[in-house]
């Protein structure tokens, strides 16, 4: 599914018109707080991402120090293709099965090959792919390879086929950017039962120091605050930037 267009600046109303913002995980830094952790909880966050190394001992010591401090929340770590095959199945091993439980996906714990990934899935590891901005060689996910598709919508369009609904984050960027991937993610759930919605990772503004647009995307909460305005909104901040032809 595509955007359709309307909800342009030019006619005057907001892209987000009649739709429904979904919920993301929490992005955890690696300097996250316990007490930062507990209030995300509160705010209703169900679940947290992690960056992970090539230490497989650290990975496995985070996860689960911080799976200890929220026992309701479910897990996704992001490897970024630091692991060889053998050592992402050592890692999948270690984990206790209590933990295993409590894992949404493991995406990019090594470079994706069809072998590879098989083996993988055979073991268990439930696996996400971030392809970046490499569509010619982007692989066929199908129901013989399950895989759960990253989709940044600052960096690529979303796949035309998918075996089930991707999860769209973005890529850390400014809000404006960051409303892009919002965006995007609702349009494509549009007629999607909530039910049907995977937690997305849209809330990345709540990893940098506050701003005036950061202000307007909303505190500690588990749905993107939309701003007021047309288009994606900022209106009057945009209008106050001096802009520079190059």
């Amino acid at each position: 599914m595509r955007p359709n267009g309307r909800g342009s600046t030019r006619e005057g109303v907001s892209l987000f018109d009649g739709l429904h913002i979904p919920e993301s995980h929490a992005t955890l830094p690696s300097c996250v707080s316990p007490a930062t952790i507990r209030i995300m909880e509160s705010k209703g966050f169900k679940a947290g991402k992690i960056k992970a190394s090539a230490n497989l001992a650290a990975a496995l010591e985070r996860l689960t120090m911080l799976a200890s401090m929220v026992p309701s929340w479910r897990w996704r770590l992001d490897f970024n293709g630091c692991l060889n095959e053998n050592d992402a199945l050592k890692f999948w091993r270690s984990l206790p099965h209590h933990l295993k439980t409590r894992i949404d996906f493991i995406e990019d714990p090594c470079p994706f090959s069809i072998q590879s990934w098989e083996r993988l899935v055979d073991v268990g590891m439930p696996l996400a792919l971030d392809m970046g901005s490499d569509v010619e060689h982007q692989p066929a996910i199908s129901s013989d390879l399950p895989i759960i598709r990253i989709v940044k919508p600052a960096r690529e369009a979303t796949p035309e086929y998918l075996y089930e609904p991707p999860v769209f984050t973005t890529v850390m960027d400014h809000p404006v950017g960051q409303l892009w991937a919002v965006y995007q993610a609702a349009e494509y759930y549009r007629n999607f039962l909530p039910t049907e919605i995977p937690l997305c990772g849209l809330c990345t503004h709540l990893l940098f120091e506050p701003d005036p647009f950061i202000d307007q995307m909303g505190g500690m909460n588990p749905q993107a605050a939309v701003p007021g305005g047309t288009g994606l909104g900022f209106d009057e901040l945009l209008e106050n930037i001096p802009w520079k032809i190059l």
